[in-house]
């Protein structure tokens, strides 16, 4: 099914709008009931694309949950809570949904380690399921398909998230007193393109900057745009980081830092 561009849904929500200009309270308010205090803090984390949004809300007990919601006539409508394949994240010391991206029918959900407890972080991979019904999407199923690992003990992987087209960039800024990582996923279709549910995300590069300081916290947040990659290393003055594809390779392609002069 061929969904709307995230700039016909943008033009589309500004439209309404103008149908709309007496009043902010004559937009669309979507409510979304929170039963058990399962979306305490809901917002925190938040990533469109086309018409399906995903939402991220923390729970007291440190877990998580990430909300899909589907844009209709009426406004933003829930569909359904993404499934999590953990063994108690609040005991193994994981935060579930500090980071969220949506690509397509595929969603990014990172949960970040507790450093005490020596836990990297990961990030959930989940794919859309239509059932047999394209046309209609609250019946749609989200199976989680992968899990994405990289970083090393303690370095908050998951903690950032981009995705574009069959990419993802990772990042984890990881201890205060730690360089922190930054890496690279390719979508591997299996030779199964028609089937998505088999798909692999395989690391394919190691973003490194040889110049950034041992504690910088690389990682903390990146972003992604056809061949450009940019990684942020925000303690003390701070830098961003940019690569860029050339063939299979991703190369450093400079620097931006503040400077008084």
């Amino acid at each position: 099914m061929t969904r709307p561009s995230p700039f016909t849904l943008v033009f589309f929500l500004g439209a309404l709008a103008l149908l709309a200009p007496l009043a902010t309270s004559q937009l669309p308010v979507s409510k979304v009931r929170a039963d058990d205090t399962s979306l305490i803090g809901f917002g925190e984390a938040v990533a469109v694309d086309g018409t399906t949004a995903v939402a991220f809300g923390t729970l007291v007990d440190s877990e998580g949950n990430a909300l899909v919601l589907e844009w209709t006539s009426t406004g933003w409508r829930p569909s359904v809570l993404l499934p999590f394949v953990a063994v108690n994240y609040a005991a193994n010391g994981l935060k579930y949904g500090d980071n969220v991206d949506i690509v397509g029918d595929t969603i990014f959900v990172g949960a970040t380690g507790d450093p005490i407890l020596d836990d990297m972080g990961l990030v959930h991979v989940y794919q859309r399921d239509d059932n047999g019904t394209p046309f209609h999407r609250f019946d749609d199923t989200w199976p989680e398909i992968d899990q994405l690992l990289g970083g090393d003990i303690g370095s908050h992987f998951g903690f950032s998230v981009a995705a574009e087209g069959d990419l993802v960039v990772v990042g984890g800024p990881g201890l205060p007193w730690d360089r922190g990582w930054a890496r690279v996923y390719e979508r591997n279709d299996m030779g199964t393109p028609a089937d998505p549910f088999d798909d692999q995300w395989d690391s394919s590069h190691e973003l490194d900057q040889p110049g950034a300081p041992a504690a910088s916290q690389f990682g903390f947040d990146v972003a992604l745009s056809g061949d450009l990659i940019a990684v942020t290393d925000p303690l003390g003055a701070g830098r961003v980081h940019t690569w860029l594809r050339v063939g299979n390779a991703w190369l450093p392609n400079g620097t931006v830092e503040p400077t008084s002069d």
